[in-house]
């Protein structure tokens, strides 16, 4: 039975970075395509649809990884986007996060870190195709598989991203952002992306606050507050609820992981 390849567009300035990547995705059933700039990459994006970009951050022109997030044309405006970054960079992730990157990588890396970031980028993207066959009949507005609820979650999903922040952040206020009541804007989350608004805003929280651990210059307390958490003691409970350990244990096991020989 022939099974369907996954495409990757890989965009990198180092061709031998192009090809070790293109090398590890083919070993896990990827079919990958290449692009040495922003500018070839907008290209291929225009000419052919991908399942998920895999793009460094810092692309030696004058036009970068995040520029090629924003100018995302209309035929892969919803393709997962991971970033590629170095250490030094990686506070610019955030940056990345709130335009609606999926994941992201940071270089050097290993290769099942890798194929980590590129199965959550996947499987977040398939969520809403999966249930996208169960209707909601409980809702009066629409059924969850009808283009009303996927505008209604995808105006939820970019509040999120721009106001995740906030100490205040309520999903009162993000009902009231989409217009639908809270009830519904969750019978709509869970169906379509197998997780409630609050859930998905914790989530959000956590993915960005790993890009800032990586960072050992930033405290535990600073980047509870810039993930928009009041207190270290409530960053560490989400923390721990989604990896098992606290964000201070995280950051010494990928400082372990740095340890081993990178790719």
């Amino acid at each position: 039975m022939y099974v369907m390849k996954h495409s990757i567009l890989i965009v990198d300035d180092e061709a031998a970075v192009r090809q070790l990547l293109s090398q590890l995705v083919i070993a896990q059933g990827w079919q990958p395509d290449q692009a040495e700039s922003a500018t070839a990459a907008l290209t291929r994006l225009h000419q052919a649809t991908f399942d998920l970009v895999l793009c460094d951050l810092d692309l030696r022109e004058d036009r970068s990884g995040l520029d090629v997030l924003s100018e995302m044309p209309a035929l892969n405006q919803h393709t997962p986007f991971v970033v590629l970054t170095g250490h030094g960079s990686i506070g610019r992730c955030r940056e990345a996060f709130l335009m609606g990157a999926a994941d992201f990588l940071e270089k050097p890396f290993l290769p099942t870190e890798l194929m980590r970031a590129l199965a959550r980028a996947v499987a977040h993207h398939d969520a809403p195709r999966r249930a996208a066959g169960a209707a909601d009949v409980d809702a009066p507005e629409e059924a969850a598989d009808s283009p009303a609820a996927a505008r209604h979650v995808r105006t939820a999903l970019a509040h999120i991203e721009r106001s995740f922040s906030r100490h205040d952040f309520s999903i009162a206020t993000l009902a009231d952002h989409v217009g639908v009541t809270q009830a519904h804007l969750s019978r709509l989350f869970t169906a379509r992306l197998g997780r409630g608004p609050l859930a998905q805003l914790h989530h959000h929280r956590i993915r960005v606050a790993e890009a800032l651990l990586r960072d050992d210059a930033l405290s535990v307390f600073a980047i509870a507050t810039d993930v928009g958490y009041a207190s270290v003691s409530e960053f560490d409970a989400r923390f721990r609820k989604l990896h098992g350990c606290t964000p201070s244990q995280w950051r010494m096991q990928v400082r372990g992981e740095r340890s081993k020989t990178p790719y």
